[in-house]
């Protein structure tokens, strides 16, 4: 089993979204052009949600021991409900502005917004385990008994928001630069509408980047959250003893095309381990090697204008590993070196 390795430092959090708000305020629940839909989630899932009109005295973030969870943090607590109650682990409670920049210099104390900016406060917890998921293949989908899963958000025990839940074996999203909760000062707001640098390491934890590129034939390994169970089975809230394969197999796609998005993969690549980490909470890591490139591949940094999409001028990746599992799928476009 390849999972041994060290997982990288930036992982400050784990080793301990829809927005929610009170009823008597007229609020925007969606946008776009279809219904909103409720959150997918996956056992064991770690996702921030955003909640509106909590916790107005916080002013930085405060975090969970590097212990087993706490049911309540910073007066907040969740609650998800589905056939029973049952309190939800709480990773970090997290004041975020809508307006840049989120910190001042650096410091991660938050400024109270100016009055044109809104104020939301970011909550990260980790869904239970042992969750009724839907059956991919079953004509009644979940049981009654079971239907509809929720989530409450409550401070100092008053419900403050609700939301439904979609409960999945799987919603895997790799770890990017843009994810709030891995670092103990936010990232700023992402304006650009570029992808975000992934979490993928070199076997030592280092990021695989434009200045340190995957060689082929190299083990890395890309870290998400979301894969679901696993065996042994893992208790929600608690760190992972030992490195637990997941109970669903995940396949692999390798696509050598400049700044290419992820795709549902349609072959048959399997990861050499795709499981928990060791010593996390809701973290799991594919370890994958990073096959050759075909003749002709972008070198990262470069411009072939015959291989780029409109619009696009700077190769950032030139590899895209696609990762899918029964009803997610998402991916990583890292940098592997080219052979002058």
């Amino acid at each position: 089993m390849h999972a041994d390795h060290p997982a990288p430092a930036f992982f400050l959090l784990l080793a301990s979204a829809v927005s929610g708000f009170p009823q008597s305020a007229p609020v925007v629940t969606g946008a776009g052009y279809t219904l909103p839909a409720p959150v997918n989630v996956a056992p064991g899932q770690v996702l921030t949600i955003f909640v509106q009109g909590i916790a107005s005295a916080l002013t930085q973030p405060v975090r969970a021991p590097e212990s087993t969870l706490p049911t309540s943090l910073a007066g907040i607590s969740v609650t998800l409900e589905q056939g029973s109650d049952r309190p939800v682990g709480i990773l970090e409670v997290r004041p975020v502005s809508t307006c840049a920049p989120l910190s001042d210099a650096g410091t991660g104390v938050f400024p109270q917004p100016v009055s044109n900016c809104g104020r939301l406060t970011a909550v990260t917890v980790q869904i239970p385990f042992d969750i009724v998921t839907i059956c991919s293949v079953c004509v009644v989908t979940l049981p009654s008994e079971y239907a509809p899963t929720v989530l409450w958000v409550s401070e100092n025990g008053t419900n403050s928001a609700v939301f439904q839940l979609m409960a999945l074996s799987d919603q895997i999203h790799v770890l990017t630069s843009c994810d709030t909760f891995l670092t103990a000062v936010p990232p700023p707001i992402d304006y650009t509408g570029l992808p975000c640098s992934p979490m993928v390491t070199h076997v030592d934890g280092s990021l695989v980047s434009f200045g340190s590129p995957a060689q082929p034939g190299e083990e890395v390994v890309a870290y998400a959250v979301g894969l679901g169970n696993t065996n042994p089975a893992l208790v929600a809230g608690q760190p992972a003893p030992s490195a637990a394969p997941t109970t669903i197999a995940f396949n692999l796609q390798f696509t050598y095309v400049p700044n290419a998005l992820p795709s549902r993969p349609g072959g048959s690549h399997a990861p050499l381990f795709a499981g928990a980490t060791a010593g996390y909470d809701g973290l799991y890591q594919i370890n994958l090697v990073v096959p050759a490139p075909p003749a002709g591949t972008s070198a990262c940094g470069t411009v072939d204008s015959s291989q780029l999409q409109p619009g696009s001028n700077v190769v950032q990746s030139n590899l895209t590993v696609s990762i899918g599992g029964t009803f997610s799928f998402d991916g990583a476009g890292i940098c592997v070196a080219v052979p002058q």
